[in-house]
């Protein structure tokens, strides 16, 4: 909850509050149970926590509404010079690949990709269109599917990737994070209770694989990677829709579990040797040359980890030319104070 009052007692930020109150007392106790108190990391899904001056740990996105009180949140931006208030933590965070497409409604019948872009919040300029093009393969059959596809890529940019990739660059090359990941899943799972234009984020049936086949294209939405970090597909009574679901959880849950152990997203072999994930490593070995580690955030060379499965690998930011068209550029807050405004 995040409504204040300007009455000097109801400030706001009440969920904020509530995990300061549940990291101070896992700082406080984590001990009792063999853990180590100076070494705590968080994590969360459209959630905030580094910009409270408390050292608190792991940030994925940030999309939510926040109250400057002068307690849990001093600025209304998050300093990427390394002044602070913003923790000196390591960061991991990233998008999923259609994160977008969740929060776009379908364009009518015959309705130009302009128009819906301009009815929808986004530039439609032809700077901007030119840089999105609309799929070939689908506009004879489906103009409104190929109008919705590319305006999905673009609101994935406009509103996510362009501005995330800008703010861990900057945090980087100022180094206020001593060290940052970044990824993107190319796979997905849609939790049943948030499937927006739905079948648009569910893995199309086939006779093959009636519950949805993740091999073939689709919107890779916001939420999608839920089941995989929280590995509760089981629990959850949700079928596995093929050999991959399982052994691609494990490897997202191991990629986590291990920056938290070792602020290093890259599982040791030998310990997912112990675990009888022989086989998960050896694709990771051969997919990747020989070097299944996930590189970091470098300055001069920025990468992101690609999430799939069987391969996920590094490569360089993508959509640079997009993200120049709508003013997002990699630089984008090396001119403006170093500053990411609240969203």
């Amino acid at each position: 909850m995040t409504r204040s009052l300007d009455d000097g007692e109801l400030n706001g930020n009440y969920g904020l509050a509530d995990q300061i109150t549940a990291l101070d007392w896992v700082h406080a106790h984590i001990s009792d149970f063999g853990g180590d108190p100076d070494r705590i990391t968080i994590f969360g899904q459209s959630a905030v926590l580094r910009a409270k001056p408390t050292p608190c740990g792991v940030l994925m996105k940030s999309n939510s509404y926040l109250v400057v009180d002068g307690t849990y949140l001093t600025s209304r931006t998050l300093p990427l010079n390394g002044s602070g208030p913003a923790a000196p933590v390591p960061l991991l965070m990233g998008v999923m690949r259609d994160d977008g497409a969740a929060f776009l409604s379908y364009p009518s019948a015959n309705q130009s990709f302009s128009s819906f872009l301009t009815a929808s919040g986004f530039p439609s300029t032809t700077n901007v269109t030119s840089h999105f093009p609309i799929p070939s393969v689908l506009t004879p059959t489906n103009t409104s599917l190929a109008v919705f596809n590319a305006s999905a890529r673009l609101a994935t940019d406009a509103e996510l990737r362009c501005l995330d990739y800008a703010t861990i660059y900057s945090g980087i090359e100022n180094g206020a994070f001593p060290k940052a990941y970044f990824y993107e899943f190319d796979r997905s799972y849609q939790i049943p209770g948030y499937s927006p234009n739905y079948p648009t984020c569910e893995a199309p049936p086939t006779p093959e694989h009636l519950d949805g086949d993740p091999s073939l294209e689709y919107f890779k939405c916001h939420s999608g990677e839920l089941l995989y970090v929280f590995g509760n597909i089981m629990r959850e009574g949700l079928p596995l829709r093929d050999h991959g679901d399982i052994p691609f959880s494990q490897a997202v849950l191991d990629a986590w579990t291990a920056f938290a152990r070792n602020l290093d997203p890259s599982p040791d072999a030998a310990y997912l040797l112990s675990r009888g994930y022989g086989d998960a490593l050896g694709v990771a070995m051969e997919r990747g040359g020989g070097n299944a580690r996930w590189e970091a955030v470098e300055p001069g060379a920025p990468v992101y980890r690609a999430l799939s499965w069987p391969i996920s690998v590094d490569a360089a930011f993508r959509d640079a030319a997009q993200c120049d068209a709508l003013g997002f550029p990699l630089d984008y807050y090396e001119g403006m104070n170093l500053s990411r405004r609240a969203m």
